[in-house]
């Protein structure tokens, strides 16, 4: 029934890299913590608190298959109990004992103490399948919760990479700033020195002052943003937000050739809320069977023993009882009747969830493939405006130095290049964060899925 994911298992060499990790962070925040995007999700698979509740989440649902299962085992009971009773005063009666005629009445002072014992055993023979469809209704629950934890760790992924892509994107604009300022650097020291010989009016430098103080507060600006998204990064991680973080960088696929068919075809195949919605019908199918056979006999072996019984003077006999026992509702209010229909609801409603589902799953691949589509044509067109824009100002700063521009050209030359340099930065990371969304939307390109998976995707059948 389920689609056949693709689990990739946390070795021994990651986890202890991962335990290394947190180690040194503990015994030395001070020291830089460099991270690779796999080494990131490794230690937010360890550290964060959300990926504690989904385990704790999956041990819960598994109990519950433990539950249901009860009814069909053995049940053993054990009573004992140790009283004191006083029997009630009972009115004078008459009676003749050899041939004497007398009143006679229970003495209201009698009193005696009463120990008894006994064990009782019962097993579940045929109850016409309802507690079995009820355990397969719990399994497949069951796979639905861990069906649903993969999703959710997928998405969580899905947000340790945008933010450690946002890592990447704030460290570019860093070093984009310091480019802009040291160029309108460079750009007022050669206004200052033309000045200084009498080859331009005063007006050239005051022109320069501007873009070098509109450089200097983006430098401080970017960096104040720089420190934001690792603070971003370092919160999902698990890990203190004062943690001193470096990352490193990723490689966009230097051709995407993958056909919008081919996206949603791996989607339908490997996206786990699809599964989950999938169990969950099946279960509702299995607890619709289940409530169905609520008014069918039953038959069970029950057995007491009481093995003794002391009446305050002497000890009595014990004794046991071994048979089979029939149940059989017959008139219950037609309330299993009601109960079908309740389920019979709930099922079509499972089925109609899982049409739902897919018809999302295909407007999210949709869009995500489009994404890419755009951002792909976005990074090919800010290449040309960088490309050209770094051309004009070589050309403008030589027209300049030669006395055949004034610096005002220089200016807009300057202020298109650092246009430029901030748009192709934007479309690159783009680029790579919508690469990363279409992989969540098919449902793959995440690691350590495994701790999040049933151990068993197969549900029992009847």
């Amino acid at each position: 029934m389920f689609p056949k994911f693709r689990q990739v298992k946390l070795s021994m060499l990651q986890l202890l890299l991962c335990m290394l990790l947190v180690c040194q962070i503990s015994q030395a925040e001070e020291q830089v913590l460099r991270l690779a995007l796999e080494q990131a999700v490794s230690i937010a698979l360890a550290q964060n608190p959300q990926t504690k509740q989904l385990v704790a989440g999956l041990e819960i649902a598994d109990e519950q298959i433990q539950v249901a299962s009860a009814p069909a085992r053995w049940g053993v009971n054990v009573t004992a109990g140790l009283a004191r009773v006083q029997p009630a005063q009972t009115p004078t009666v008459e009676a003749t004992l050899s041939g004497i005629e007398g009143d006679f009445q229970t003495n209201p002072n009698f009193a005696y103490n009463l120990l008894e014992g006994g064990i009782n055993v019962n097993k579940l023979l045929f109850d016409g399948g309802q507690v079995r469809n009820q355990i397969a209704a719990a399994r497949l629950s069951s796979d639905k919760t861990h069906l649903n934890a993969v999703d959710s760790w997928r998405r969580f992924h899905l947000q340790i990479e945008a933010a450690y892509i946002d890592v990447l994107r704030s460290e570019e604009r860093v070093e984009n700033a310091l480019v802009s300022r040291d160029l309108a650097k460079t750009n007022y020291e050669t206004a200052e020195k033309r000045f200084a010989v009498g080859q331009v009016p005063r007006g050239d430098v005051v022109f320069a002052e501007v873009p070098l103080a509109e450089a200097e507060l983006e430098v401080e600006r970017t960096v104040f943003d720089r420190q934001s998204a690792k603070e971003a990064l370092l919160l999902l991680l698990g890990l203190p937000q004062s943690t001193p973080l470096e990352v490193e960088k990723l490689t966009p696929p230097e051709q995407f050739d993958l056909t919008r068919e081919t996206a949603l075809d791996r989607a339908f195949e490997q996206r786990a809320d699809l599964a989950a919605a999938e169990a969950d019908a099946e279960s509702a199918s299995k607890e619709l069977k289940a409530v169905s056979r609520g008014n069918r006999p039953r038959v069970g072996l029950a057995g007491t023993l009481n093995p003794v019984g002391f009446d305050g003077n002497a000890l009595a006999s014990g004794g046991y009882r071994v048979g089979l026992v029939l149940q059989w509702p017959i008139l219950q209010g037609n309330v299993v009747e009601h109960q079908t229909k309740i389920a019979e609801a709930q099922y079509a409603s499972k089925l109609a969830g899982i049409e739902l589902k897919r018809q999302n799953i295909e407007r999210e691949v949709r869009q995500a493939y489009r994404a890419v589509e755009l951002a792909r044509m976005a990074q090919q067109s800010t290449t040309v405006q960088l490309n050209a824009a770094r051309e004009s100002l070589r050309i403008a700063q030589g027209q300049y130095r030669a006395g055949l521009a004034n610096f005002q050209v220089v200016n807009d030359q300057q202020r298109e290049l650092v246009r430029a340099q901030g748009a192709y930065t934007q479309s690159f990371f783009d680029y790579m964060l919508a690469l990363a969304q279409l992989e969540q939307a098919m449902g793959e390109g995440v690691p350590y899925e495994a701790p999040f998976f049933p151990e068993e995707t197969t549900s029992s059948k009847e």
